[in-house]
C-alpha cells in the first residue's frame, strides 16, 4: 500500500495536485499508523502534514488530519489536546458542510469527551448516527453503536448498553462488516 501510495504521490506531485497529494500522503500515514508506527512519530509527521494543508488552504483535509492528530494525542495520554483537536476538526467540518466529515468529527470528539462530558458525548454519538443513516453509511453507523454501547457500560447503562452492541452487531453481521462484528459481539459479551 505505501509503494502505491509512493507511484500516486509521486504522479500527483509532478502535475501540482497539491490536493491530492496531500489526501495520499494522509492515506500513506494511514498504512504507517497500521503497521505500528509509534504514536510519537505518528503525531511529528501529522504535524507536519497538517502545516502542509493549512499553507495551501485545503481545510476539507486538514480537518480529516486534525482527526488522525487528535487520535495520535489519545495515544499518548493527552485527552486535553485530544479534545482541543477534535474540536477544532468539527468546527471546520461543519464548516465545510461535507456529511462524512461531520460525522467523523462528531464520532471523535465524542470519544475525547466521553469519561468527562457524557451526555454531551451521547448528543455527539447520535448526531453521528442520524448522518450515517440519513447517507446509508454503515460503517459510521455501526462504530457510532459501538461507542454509545461502550458510553452506557460505563455509565452503568447496561440495558441501554446491550442495546446499542446488539444493534452494532446485527449492522455488521448485515453488512459483512467482519471487524466491526468482532469489536461490536466482544463487547456485547463484556
Amino acid at each position: 500500500a505505501e509503494a502505491l501510495c509512493e507511484l500516486a504521490l509521486t504522479w500527483y506531485e509532478s502535475r501540482g495536485n497539491q490536493l491530492q497529494a496531500l489526501r495520499v500522503k494522509r492515506t500513506r500515514m494511514l498504512g504507517r499508523m497500521k503497521r505500528g508506527l509509534s504514536a510519537r512519530a505518528t503525531l511529528d509527521a501529522l504535524l507536519l502534514l497538517e502545516e502542509e494543508a493549512r499553507a495551501v488552504g485545503a481545510d476539507a483535509e486538514r480537518g480529516a488530519i486534525l482527526l488522525l492528530i487528535s487520535q495520535s494525542h489519545w495515544r499518548l495520554g493527552d485527552p486535553t489536546a485530544a479534545q482541543r483537536v477534535a474540536a477544532e476538526a468539527l468546527q471546520i467540518a461543519e464548516t465545510v458542510g461535507d456529511p462524512l466529515s461531520i460525522a467523523d468529527a462528531c464520532i471523535r470528539a465524542a470519544i475525547t469527551i466521553q469519561f468527562e462530558e457524557p451526555a454531551r458525548a451521547r448528543t455527539l454519538f447520535r448526531r453521528a448516527l442520524e448522518i450515517s443513516t440519513a447517507i446509508g453509511e454503515n460503517v459510521r453507523r455501526v462504530r457510532c453503536f459501538v461507542n454509545l454501547g461502550v458510553l452506557e457500560l460505563y455509565e452503568n447503562n447496561w440495558d441501554a448498553a446491550r442495546s446499542a452492541f446488539g444493534s452494532g452487531v446485527d449492522e455488521a453481521r448485515a453488512a459483512g462488516l467482519t471487524e466491526l462484528w468482532a469489536l461490536g459481539s466482544l463487547n456485547l459479551g463484556v
